[in-house]
């Protein structure tokens, strides 16, 4: 019988990972400023992918 609590965690996990550029680009998915990141450093983690 399955676990419910396993279930939902592993649900959505995947063979491959995000490429880097998924979250390193200016259009990327994380938000860095609203992690806590200055505005100067977010700038330069979105560079990373590009």
């Amino acid at each position: 019988m399955r676990n419910e609590g396993n279930l939902m965690i592993n649900h959505g996990i995947q063979k491959e990972g995000r490429q880097c550029a998924e979250c390193h680009s200016p259009s990327g998915i994380i938000d860095f400023e609203r992690l806590g990141y200055s505005a100067a450093r977010a700038q330069k983690l979105r560079e990373i992918g590009m």
